[in-house]
């Protein structure tokens, strides 16, 4: 039976002790790894146990370890940066040193020692094992379609449940992946990057962060919506930048120039004339659900620009604009129709949609509303029209004048534009109501692609051919023979067509499912060869990949985290609601907990944050522990470390009491120190090093009136300032546990369940360091923590700061290994920071890149786009979950110099 709430809050805290000072790491980098052992490792019997000993030339890092015969490690003894800050068990300031090793493995049991030895290696260096799970074919939604000059084919694909994440694939007439372009490749010419946007760290240009919740690396393309691109003669393709997602309102629009092989093109900005000015906050899913569809065409000297679109306020007219190296005017009167003025004369349009231009410029335009597609010359004058049922998509061929019109009718459905602020119950039922709607509704007349003669103001077009399929986008190739289009076709994906003169032949998808699509969270089981990784574009499922082959298997569904015991077995959170753990066995099958019939175990109510898009934070500590990050805003704290035993009982609760809402990702090491991270950070000096003085640490709402409402690119292009928002920090907590004071209420929505004295950072104990929250909203004292190292992310702030847009369901996740080495996310550098125990850097690994950057195996370049989940595996190597890549990133390391003694026989 589901244990009650009180039940599992009746766990006593324990009590609380005096906290010292946190610090700020790292207190050392690592510098070059050219150490040597200079003596040792050596052994000798000692009371106790084993002495190892061993000395190196320079202040490295360093690990020790017993292995068997094998090589596999059975006990991690210490590893660390040594010099002034040395990690326990080592010795500070000194580059001799004595550990004393107990006889006993990582579980505590006694070793055979001769056949064992011990092994020291210093100096690690990271080298790229593998790059899995990449499939160029595996697309997902798909917002448009365009054909360039070279019949090379242009995908834009978009996928919500990530939050609006955004990309676009090139692939050759035949439907081969050919190469990815946004994001861009690391080898991209600056002169084709600055216009997107770059800021230099360190030394290194990397892309801007526009916004974390959907890892957008170029300005305003966070969930573009359908749209019908174009192809500028002049070689590059002329786009529509985003309405708005469910968590980005307000945006200004813009036409949008794309380099076909990444970045903007030469001599052109990349954010082009503006469509329409910011405007401002909305509520709920704000414009998000609008059923927005952008439509764009090119004049054949690459002139002028033509746009139309359809939302909830449908202009019924069409724009013109000029866009050159200048930039180019902002969206002026209507070129054709009348703004916000439907009609059926020649002079106006109703519900205009796709549009086409024809060698000699006319401009075709289907006026979807007067069942009709109308064409006018280059001056904008009507020179002729068509009937067509529900125009809606056209292409004109560049040679012949053949005209392919998709027809579909407009769309139903969509949020009504002032739906304000919705509860989860709320928008289901709101969305139940919009299903009985559509049921009620006359039946719809299906899509339908009509191939048409050309055009002549002496006599209307003829149908030459049909085809009848749910077709919801189409691209034409016009300089294949014959001629060819492609199709994104409903339950089909995308397909090519062939015109056969009076039919049309359909091929074959050329998309499939081989590959991963958006991968989470990753746990890695190299005991059984593979790599589990939740899906974040998949509810509450996780796949399998394979470690040698990279194929990809269902492996479990409905939890919304997993974590590896020692033992082998599983732990998984449940989905929304739940407020379960699950156990399983290695072969994901139900397996009960000690001294219970159930592999499900009752917690406190948690919220799974973003409908399966995971929780917050989850693993098994070396003692079989399970450490859980609940979320339920209970008793006006947002979220708090709860610990449960080997058998799923409760165990502790609030270990780490206080936590915001985005809080993310927790690891333990042997000794029970704790690892979370969280988005606090000291208020002199908000941006991590690297970032500071290069970030802007300005706390920026929308484009509100007030400062930095007219901040200058890159930063105009981003509602809020990201890397205030996204960027947090790891903090170490002893076994103890600790508390955060002054983040447990939402600034819009102060106190709604109640009030804690954690909301008042007055009531710290004394000596708490003083902090401000993410967006520097609030102050905050944070208790028992040992250190805090910035440059952790995604971490979301939790200040909640206007609603919904405050989303906090994209997170990161840290890991750490029984060395005490903490892996630590950082997306905003496209990298991964290795920590030792004392907060020490040790490496900092990869560097920006797309899906086309791949590194050599066993060299050291390695790519990431965001690696926003790790983690240490048991063999030794580094895990990456590289979602916008939508790979698995394999490191293992190589050691400037190691040696290995074999143990003594035991007496």
């Amino acid at each position: 039976m589901k244990a009650s709430l009180s039940a599992l809050v009746a766990v006593l805290l324990a009590p609380l002790v005096v906290w010292g000072e946190t610090y700020e790491a790292p207190l050392a980098t690592r510098g070059p790894a050219d150490a040597k052992l200079t003596a040792g490792p050596t052994v000798e019997k000692a009371a106790g146990g084993v002495k190892i000993a061993f000395a190196v030339s320079a202040a490295t890092d360093v690990e020790a370890a017993i292995v068997d015969e094998d090589g596999k490690v059975v006990r991690h003894l210490a590893a660390g940066l040594l010099g002034e800050h040395a990690p326990a068990p080592l010795a500070a300031g000194s580059l001799k040193q004595e550990l004393l090793w107990d006889g006993k493995d990582d579980l505590g049991k006694a070793v055979a020692a001769p056949d064992c030895s011990v092994r020291v290696r210093v100096g690690a260096t990271p080298r790229l094992d593998s790059v899995l799970g990449f499939n160029g074919n595996t697309l997902g939604p798909i917002q448009s379609l365009v054909v360039g000059d070279k019949s090379e084919l242009f995908v834009l694909v978009r996928s919500w449940v990530s939050r609006g994440r955004t990309e676009m694939r090139v692939f050759d007439r035949r439907g081969r992946y050919l190469r990815t372009i946004m994001p861009y490749a690391s080898e991209t010419p600056a002169d084709r990057t600055k216009s997107v946007g770059q800021i230099t760290v360190e030394g290194k240009s990397i892309p801007v962060v526009f916004t974390g919740h959907a890892a957008g690396l170029y300005p305003l393309t966070v969930g573009m919506p359908r749209q019908t691109m174009a192809w500028n003669p002049k070689g590059h393709i002329v786009a529509v930048s985003t309405l708005a997602t469910a968590f980005e309102h307000g945006l200004p629009r813009h036409l949008l120039a794309f380099d076909p092989h990444g970045g903007a093109p030469a001599g052109v900005n990349f954010v082009g004339p503006e469509i329409r000015p910011p405007t401002g906050i909305q509520w709920g899913h704000g414009e998000g659900d609008d059923p927005c569809f952008d439509h764009v065409a090119v004049s054949p000297d690459g002139r002028w620009v033509y746009f139309t679109h359809s939302t909830y306020e449908n202009p019924h007219a069409v724009y013109r604009m000029q866009w050159g190296e200048d930039n180019g005017a902002g969206m002026e009167a209507a070129f054709l129709g009348e703004d916000m003025r439907p009609g059926s004369d020649a002079g106006h349009l109703n519900d205009p949609q796709g549009l086409a231009v024809d060698a000699s410029g006319r401009i075709y335009v289907c006026d979807r509303g007067n069942n009709r597609v109308m064409v006018y010359s280059p001056e904008g004058k009507p020179v002729g029209q068509w009937a067509v049922a529900d125009p809606e998509q056209i292409a004109v061929h560049p040679t012949t004048g053949t005209a392919y019109v998709l027809t579909r009718q407009r769309p139903w459905g969509g949020a009504p534009k002032d739906i304000g602020p919705l509860s989860m119950a709320e928008y289901k039922r709101w969305k139940a109501r919009q299903a009985e709607r559509q049921e009620r509704m006359p039946k719809r007349t299906p899509p339908a692609l009509i191939k048409f003669s050309a055009f002549s103001p002496d006599a209307a077009p003829r149908e030459l051919a049909r085809l009848e399929q749910d077709i919801e986008l189409i691209a034409l190739d016009g300089s294949a023979d014959p001629p060819g289009l492609w199709a994104v076709a409903r339950k089909m994906g995308l397909l090519p067509l062939i015109d056969r003169g009076d039919r049309f032949e359909v091929g074959e998808s050329v998309g499939n499912a081989e590959g991963l699509t958006y991968p989470g969270y990753v746990q890695a089981d190299p005991a059984h060869n593979r790599a589990l990784i939740y899906g974040l574009d998949t509810q509450y499922k996780v796949r399998a990949i394979d470690l040698t082959t990279g194929v990809r298997s269902n492996f479990l569904s409905d939890v919304s985290e997993i974590a590896l015991a020692p033992d082998g077995t599983i732990v998984g959170s449940g989905q929304y609601g739940a407020d379960v753990l699950l156990r399983f066995d290695s072969e994901g099958k139900p397996l009960n907990w000690p001294g219970s019939n159930s592999n499900r175990a009752s917690t406190a109510p948690f919220m799974s944050r973003g409908l399966g898009l995971g929780q917050r934070g989850l693993c098994v500590a070396p003692s079989g522990d399970i450490y859980f990050i609940r979320n339920g805003e209970e008793q006006a704290v947002q979220s708090r470390l709860d610990v449960y035993g080997p058998d799923g009982k409760p165990k502790r609760s609030a270990l780490i009491d206080g936590m915001g809402l985005g809080d993310c990702g927790v690891g333990v090491d042997p000794a029970g120190n704790i690892y979370i991270g969280a988005n606090v950070k000291p208020a002199d000096h908000p941006m991590p090093p690297g970032l500071e003085g290069v970030v802007p640490p300005i706390d920026w709402l929308c484009w509100a009136n007030g400062k930095w409402h007219y901040r200058r690119p890159p930063w105009y292009y981003s509602m809020r300032n990201e890397y205030l928002y996204h960027v947090g920090a790891v903090f170490k907590f002893g076994p103890g546990g600790g508390a955060f004071y002054g983040r447990c209420t939402m600034v819009h929505d102060q106190r709604k369940n109640g009030v804690s004295k954690l909301d008042d950072p007055a009531s710290a104990p004394a000596g708490s360091p003083e902090y401000r929250s993410g967006y520097l909203m609030q102050q905050v004292r944070v208790a028992g923590a040992l250190w805090r190292c910035g440059g952790m992310s995604l971490v979301p702030t939790s200040e909640r700061l206007w609603g919904d847009p405050a989303c906090v369901c994209m997170t990161s996740r840290l890991d750490v290994d029984r060395f005490g080495r903490v892996a630590v996310p950082d997306c905003f550098r496209f990298s991964v920071q290795l920590l030792d125990a004392a907060g020490n850097r040790l490496l900092r690994i990869g560097q920006y890149g797309n899906a086309d950057d791949i590194g050599k195996v066993g060299g050291r370049d390695i790519y990431f786009a965001w690696p926003a989940f790790v983690d240490l595996g048991p063999d030794g190597r580094l895990y990456v979950s590289d979602s916008l890549n939508r790979r698995l990133v394999v490191i293992g390391f190589d050691y400037a110099d190691a040696g290995q003694c074999r143990l003594p026989a035991s007496e």
